[in-house]
């Protein structure tokens, strides 16, 4: 009943009935887009007004690229241990959807490997990627000097 006053409110069908299911149409995806900018701003409203009080307390929420999740739980762990305050949430995802969620304001941070050109977005370093090469110890360049990158 409330998903059909919201449909009448908006004046258009957000939702495709099929069998027991129900599917977003195009309108019902973009009143979800905007619904979510909307409450990432009031998280953020309750973010900096709860900083005016002093105190280190709130809600980070965290995206990881999947390769991301082999390190950043232990740092936001640490993170956590320093700020008990701050609540840290983290998801993990596909690039296309981090970028998205940063857009939507559904998450603060976002990990990855490459800055993102796509959104308007500050990006920080937070290590090197340590790439190296790895083959058997028997190998006849494993007895040569190091490989120069070029």
């Amino acid at each position: 009943m409330q998903l059909k006053q919201l449909e009448d409110n908006v004046g258009l069908p957000l939702f495709e009935r099929m069998g027991r299911g129900v599917a977003l149409t195009d309108a019902g995806d973009l009143l979800v887009h905007h619904a979510l900018r909307v409450l990432g701003e009031i998280k953020d409203a309750e973010a900096n007004l709860q900083g005016l009080l002093g105190g280190e307390t709130g809600q980070l929420s965290v995206g990881l690229v999947s390769t991301a999740k082999y390190f950043m739980p232990r740092l936001l762990a640490q993170f956590s241990q320093a700020h008990p305050g701050i609540e840290v949430q983290f998801s993990v995802g596909n690039r296309e959807s981090l970028l998205q969620k940063l857009q939507d304001n559904a998450i603060d941070l976002a990990v990855m490997g490459r800055i993102p050109v796509e959104i308007d977005a500050h990006a920080e370093p937070m290590a090197s990627h340590p790439y190296v090469l790895i083959g058997p110890s028997d190998h006849p360049a494993a007895r040569r000097p190091p490989l120069r990158p070029a």
